[in-house]
């Protein structure tokens, strides 16, 4: 039983491939596994005649054309492979029936029936072309034979009679209805596997999507989580408001958390203000405008620096020393407008780091250049940052 299982599983995956659309899989098994029945079948006709040798050579011949199915299935031929049994089958049951006798008997209008259904059954919607391709053939083949049943020749030896004989009949009938019964159950069998298949996978995607969502919502809880971080080291807008009372501010981010910030602050007579865009977007530049506003605390409130290329030189040495290393030089920085505002000389000291100051006087409008490298870039270690004074 092993050896004729694996058999029937070696015939049944000729021209099978693993890359292959399911659907078409399914059909190219199916079209396999009844040529086979019908290889069965046939030889297994024989046995009905086996002393007329004209009829067990007309089966061995369409045992043999039916294996043709096979190697075009094997050489990648399937639509015609399905078109070609079809039709072989048709005509190879047409021509034997023809031989036997003049008259069709019941037992070869059961197994030309099977003819019928075969396109039905090897062919889905997306062929149905293809199905009534296979229907015509079988029409056609019909038409011809029986316009020239009485000019084929009969095969001597056979006894008409013995097509009438209950027994006969009854045999070829429930071989007939055997095998399409087990092509439908068959199909049905392969339906079954699909719609559990289909279950299996709407079940993997449900749980699939319920984790995704979870970890939507806890990257959404930390993204906002964060956001309240970055807004944390903002200056109060009211703060400004004393020192600065025409002020406004333009804050309008592209993500929820990003490298986009400013900074203010007070030391003795000078009133320090910056607009900082850091390098990346998101989660990186959010954790880098951290970093540059504690930098900017511990140089000017700690420090009281108020010269504002000192600050961005120092900030520069920080910068390097934290995110970069001898080895590996990445391009993580900043680009700064830093203002150091004196109250008392009511001077306006500017230095820009790849970021330029636009003043607006007397209704025209001044652009005062900063230098063109960033906070984090070691190449400014040498010439250092630029000041531009103006009252």
């Amino acid at each position: 039983m092993s050896m004729l299982k694996e058999m029937w599983m070696q015939l049944s995956n000729i021209g099978l491939s693993t890359d292959m659309d399911d659907r078409l899989s399914r059909k190219i098994k199916l079209t396999n596994q009844i040529c086979l029945v019908a290889c069965v079948m046939t030889l297994g006709q024989i046995g009905s005649m086996p002393h007329i040798g004209g009829f067990v050579l007309l089966c061995i011949i369409c045992t043999l054309a039916y294996t043709l199915t096979w190697a075009l299935n094997h050489f990648k031929y399937y639509r015609f492979s399905r078109i070609y049994f079809c039709t072989v089958s048709s005509v190879g049951l047409l021509i034997v029936s023809s031989t036997l006798s003049d008259e069709p008997n019941i037992a070869f209008k059961f197994i030309i029936l099977q003819a019928v259904v075969l396109p039905l059954i090897v062919f889905d919607k997306r062929d149905k072309w293809l199905s009534i391709v296979g229907v015509g053939i079988y029409a056609i083949c019909l038409a011809v034979m029986n316009m020239v049943n009485s000019s084929i020749p009969k095969l001597a030896g056979v006894d008409s009679e013995m097509f009438e004989n209950p027994n006969i009949i009854t045999f070829n009938s429930v071989l007939v209805i055997l095998n399409l019964y087990l092509g439908y159950r068959y199909l049905q069998n392969l339906n079954y596997a699909a719609e559990e298949g289909l279950a299996e996978s709407l079940d993997i995607s449900n749980k699939q999507r319920e984790i995704i969502e979870s970890k939507n919502k806890d990257i959404q809880d930390s993204i906002n989580y964060a956001q309240r971080i970055q807004r944390a080291i903002l200056p109060d807008k009211e703060d400004i408001k004393i020192n600065l009372p025409d002020h406004f501010v333009y804050y309008n981010p592209k993500e929820k958390i990003g490298g986009d910030f400013y900074w203010y602050g007070e030391t003795g007579n000078h009133i320090i203000f910056a607009s900082v865009d850091c390098t990346g977007h998101g989660t990186p530049g959010a954790l880098i405008s951290i970093i540059g506003s504690k930098l900017l605390d511990k140089i000017v409130k700690e420090h009281g620096i108020t010269n504002p290329a000192e600050i961005l030189e120092l900030m520069n040495l920080d910068i390097i020393s934290t995110l970069h290393s001898e080895w590996n030089i990445v391009s993580d920085g900043m680009d700064v407008t830093l203002l150091s505002i004196d109250t008392w000389q009511q001077k306006v000291t500017f230095a820009g780091a790849k970021n330029s100051l636009l003043i607006i006087r007397d209704g025209k409008i001044q652009k005062v250049r900063g230098d063109r490298a960033s906070i984090g870039d070691i190449h400014i270690l040498e010439d250092g940052f630029t000041n531009h004074e103006f009252k």
